[in-house]
């Protein structure tokens, strides 16, 4: 691959933040070989993710979300999807 189309695809696939880096390597082999070769097991594609990481814990800023529910709470967990909220009533609420 030429160098300057190889430094390219880098800096795109760099400035995608992780869950779009993951749904880019679910596009085809190539991508997925690609992305899996040249940004998570080389050492210089690991030490970028790992400053971009950084800086996110630093610099970035929350997503903030209010949630209702019937009564108070008691108990709650969560996945990539929904959460789940144990109430003090004996309920159980979930949110997606």
């Amino acid at each position: 691959m030429e160098r300057g189309v190889h430094a390219a695809l880098m800096r795109i696939f760099l400035f995608l933040d992780t869950r779009s880096l993951r749904n880019a390597a679910c596009v085809s082999k190539s991508w997925r070989s690609y992305i899996r070769r040249f940004l998570w097991q080389s050492v210089a594609g690991r030490k970028a993710l790992r400053k971009k990481l950084d800086a996110n814990w630093r610099y970035g800023l929350p997503d903030d979300a209010t949630i209702e529910c019937a009564a108070n709470v008691f108990d709650m967990q969560s996945d990539d999807k929904s959460f789940i909220f144990g109430l003090e009533n004996g309920s159980i609420e979930v949110c997606a």
